[in-house]
C-alpha cells in the first residue's frame, strides 16, 4: 500500500553531485550560502524519496502549475512538498494532494503578526495560551496554516485569516476549508526548536 513518506534532514552541502540540473540552478539563483544549501538539502531529500518510491530519477522532471505548485511530469501517482528553514529541511511525498511546512522558533513579533494573519479563533487560542508556550503555538499554527495553502496549491493568493485551524485533543482540523474537501493535518512536534507540519487532501 502506498503511504505518505515524511523526510527531515539537516542542512549541509554534501550529496548534491547527483541532483538534476533544474535543482542545482535554482540554488544557484539563491543570494546567500545558507539559502543554496537549504535548497540543496530540500532537493536531496526529493531525490531519496524517489529512489525509495520506486521512481528514481522523477525530481529531474518537475512541472509547476498555474499557481506555483509543483508535481511530477510523469507521476501523477505521487504528489510531494518541500519546505525548509534555519538548519533544516523537509520533504513529504504522498498519494495525496500535499503541502508541508517547517519553522524555526524564533523571536518575531508574534502577537502583532498574529492578529495580522490569523483568524479570530485562533487569536482566541493563543491568548488562552500560556505565555511560555505562546511562542510554539503560533508556529504550531503558522506551518499547520502554510501546509494547508501549499496542499491547495493557493499559497498565499487566499488570506491567512480566511479559514481557521482548530488544536484540539483529536489533534488538529481545518475548521472551514470552503472546498468540499477533506483536509487532514498532522504534526512533528518532537523537533527541539522547530514546528513542522504536513496537510493531505484526502480523496
Amino acid at each position: 500500500m502506498t503511504q505518505t513518506r515524511i523526510y527531515i534532514a539537516q542542512v549541509s552541502g554534501e550529496g548534491t553531485d547527483e541532483l538534476p540540473a533544474d535543482r542545482l540552478e535554482k540554488a544557484a539563483r539563491y543570494r546567500f550560502e545558507a539559502d543554496r544549501m537549504r535548497s540543496l538539502t530540500a532537493g536531496r531529500l526529493l531525490h531519496r524519496a524517489c529512489a525509495e518510491a520506486g521512481i528514481p530519477g522523477a525530481d529531474a522532471r518537475v512541472l509547476t502549475g498555474e499557481q506555483g505548485k509543483p508535481y511530477f511530469a510523469f507521476h501523477p501517482e505521487w504528489r510531494f512538498s518541500l519546505s525548509h528553514s534555519g538548519d533544516l529541511a523537509m520533504c513529504v511525498m504522498s498519494p495525496n494532494e500535499v503541502g508541508c511546512d517547517i519553522e524555526r522558533i524564533g523571536d518575531r513579533e508574534t502577537e502583532k503578526l498574529a492578529k495580522r494573519f490569523f483568524s479570530g479563533a485562533e487569536n482566541e487560542l493563543l491568548e488562552r495560551t500560556p505565555e511560555a508556550e505562546r511562542a510554539r503555538m503560533f508556529f504550531r499554527l503558522w506551518t499547520l496554516k502554510e501546509s494547508f495553502l501549499k496542499c491547495t496549491g493557493e499559497g498565499l493568493t487566499r488570506p491567512l485569516d480566511s479559514f481557521t485551524v482548530s488544536i484540539g485533543d483529536d489533534g488538529p482540523a481545518i475548521v472551514n476549508a470552503g472546498d468540499g474537501y477533506d483536509y487532514r493535518l498532522y504534526e512533528r512536534n518532537d523537533i527541539e526548536g522547530y514546528c513542522a507540519a504536513w496537510c493531505e487532501r484526502k480523496g
